[in-house]
């Protein structure tokens, strides 16, 4: 993937074994900390991802290193992420409001969304009746089951619009054999997972991106579709709603509805597809320019990195009796995983 998007440069890898995955948590983090070790500057700025075992590898630097906990999500593990390496952490960004109170940190924080490369979405005029919805096909964060709920409504109505949904996952065959056993075929077509680029040509069609989800961050789908001028038909969760003070009119580019109420949804979709919604096109792609422009978001990131101060690093974070013990416990837990599961 790096290599095709041309992005090698100043990219870092390392090839690990089965024992990276299967072997003990203190190994892991030994391989992120080698990584880290072997490129690190005073005073560097350190990001970790979601994986705990990075964290705690980042934490190990906190006193040589600004280590930025970045909180993607109103999930719990972020919050224990967040609760259990304080200490070591200079300062905390959270990518919407919801999160940011949540936290309530008395280290420095800030709200920062993640941005996008907005040069990559555009728009076509006009666009289709064509409602999107994207994400993983799982029901306890995304709510792929009210994709249904919504199409048998478009279907009562003989409605000429319909959901494509891009995405996949665990719920795929589920939703197949609901589309079927309700005669939705004309109103949800199942893309499965495509490439970035038929994402986004998707999206430049689209008049509305559909999201159901029980909880979120800053969805990055809900950013692509402003930036493709699409109108935000969304359940209200962190991240989408901070964008509603934004809206101008009555008729909206930000619309929400409380979770799982498909109903709501409906009547605010209905009120949308009998007006003339073209002129919000150019009002999404502004609001995406106004507050996730990449560029914008680094600034804002080096600004408040500039701020803080190192605090303590953590000790042991990588025992040596880890790293020696992973390669024999990765192999009787792949025996498990052949023989007893």
């Amino acid at each position: 993937m790096l290599e095709r998007l041309g992005t090698l440069e100043n990219v870092f890898f390392k090839k690990v074994g089965n024992e990276y995955d299967l072997g003990l948590f203190g190994n892991k983090v030994g391989v992120y900390k080698k990584l880290i070790a072997e490129k690190i500057k005073e005073n560097d700025v350190l990001i970790p991802s979601d994986d705990e075992a990075c964290w705690a590898a980042c934490a190990s630097f906190g006193d040589q290193a600004k280590l930025i906990g970045v909180l993607h999500s109103d999930d719990k593990h972020y919050f224990d992420l967040a609760k259990k390496y304080k200490k070591y952490v200079a300062g905390f960004v959270s990518v919407s409001n919801r999160i940011h109170v949540k936290l309530s940190s008395e280290i420095p924080s800030c709200i920062i969304p993640c941005g996008i490369q907005l040069e990559v979405y555009k728009f076509e005029l006009p666009k289709e009746n064509q409602i999107i919805w994207i994400g993983r096909l799982e029901e306890e964060q995304k709510r792929f089951s009210d994709i249904i709920h919504f199409a048998k409504l478009l279907k009562r109505d003989n409605s000429d619009w319909w959901i494509e949904v891009y995405g996949d996952g665990e719920g795929r065959e589920q939703l197949e054999g609901l589309v079927k056993s309700y005669s939705l075929e004309s109103y949800v077509i199942l893309k499965g997972w495509q490439s970035p680029q038929k994402v986004s040509q998707a999206l430049s069609k689209a008049k509305i991106l559909l999201q159901t989800s029980n909880h979120e961050g800053m969805s990055v789908a809900v950013m692509e579709a402003l930036a493709s001028g699409c109108i935000i038909l969304s359940s209200r969760v962190s991240g989408v709603e901070d964008l509603e003070k934004e809206n101008k009119h009555g008729i909206s580019v930000v619309n929400l509805f409380e979770i799982g109420n498909i109903a709501k949804a409906y009547e605010d979709f209905k009120l949308l597809a009998s007006n003339d919604i073209s002129f919000l096109v150019h009002e999404a792609r502004a609001l995406a320019e106004k507050h996730f422009e990449l560029g914008t978001c680094l600034h804002q990131f080096r600004e408040f990195s500039s701020n803080l101060k190192l605090q303590e690093g953590l000790k042991d974070a990588a025992p040596i009796v880890h790293i020696l013990l992973s390669p024999l416990v990765s192999s009787l837990r792949q025996l498990k995983l052949k023989y007893f599961v």
